[in-house]
């Protein structure tokens, strides 16, 4: 029979909450101290904070958004919030939340941003559409196919015509079509818009990425998108 000790606890006995947290506690430390590095000026304290939270982040987020549709967006807004991080370190309170609790929460209010403007984004793509039609009906009824067959009909409306203008690179002006019109959110879709294809996945995000983080811009100073787009 195993004795208890003097202080009534049996030091034989397994502690699986012990052993199960100390694994959270170690990586607590870990991004603790990468994230002190970063205030201190680290050079290679950020790249230390993406190894150490990016899949514990996209982890934590794919369980409030299992559903496979939302798998980019969830990336994406997981890499969001640690480069906002990585540019902003200050903001973060230790004393407040663990830094992958702060990031999950930024990227999940992202995510919940662009839930909530699923359906302002598609009343305006039946607007666009609407407006298309009355400009060139018999046109646009006419085409049919895929996206690359009918956006060439559109090329010279009014509202595209102004696209058209702004954004003189006809892969960008897919893009818009894609992404801004039809909802496409594939990295793999765009990619093979702006002729991509070849470059490894994680340089195609990262082009695909700034390619529209820049035509958002764009469209925002021309009352084309909103904010949250």
């Amino acid at each position: 029979m195993v004795q208890a000790d003097a202080g009534g606890s049996d030091s034989s006995e397994p502690q699986p909450a012990e052993t199960d947290a100390r694994p959270e506690r170690e990586l607590q430390a870990r991004v603790l101290e990468a994230h002190q590095r970063l205030l201190d000026g680290d050079p290679v304290a950020s790249a230390d904070l993406y190894e150490l939270l990016l899949d514990p982040l996209v982890r934590a987020l794919r369980r409030r958004w299992p559903d496979a549709s939302w798998a980019e967006a969830v990336e994406d807004a997981a890499v969001d919030a640690l480069v906002q991080h990585i540019r902003a370190a200050e903001r973060y309170d230790p004393a407040r939340a663990s830094l992958l609790g702060w990031l999950v929460w930024q990227a999940n209010a992202d995510l919940i941003n662009v839930y909530r403007s699923a359906q302002r984004q598609f009343e305006r793509n039946v607007e666009i559409a609407s407006q298309l039609r009355n400009e060139d009906e018999a046109r646009f009824l006419d085409t049919v196919g895929g996206a690359s067959d009918r956006y060439p009909v559109l090329e010279n409306t009014g509202m595209w015509g102004r696209i058209r203008a702004a954004f003189p690179d006809r892969r960008e002006r897919e893009l818009i079509w894609r992404c801004w019109v039809e909802g496409e959110r594939s990295t793999e879709v765009a990619a093979a818009v702006l002729g991509l294809s070849s470059l490894p996945f994680a340089e195609q995000r990262r082009q695909v990425k700034s390619v529209k983080d820049r035509i958002r811009k764009q469209l925002q100073r021309m009352g084309l998108a909103d904010e949250q787009d």
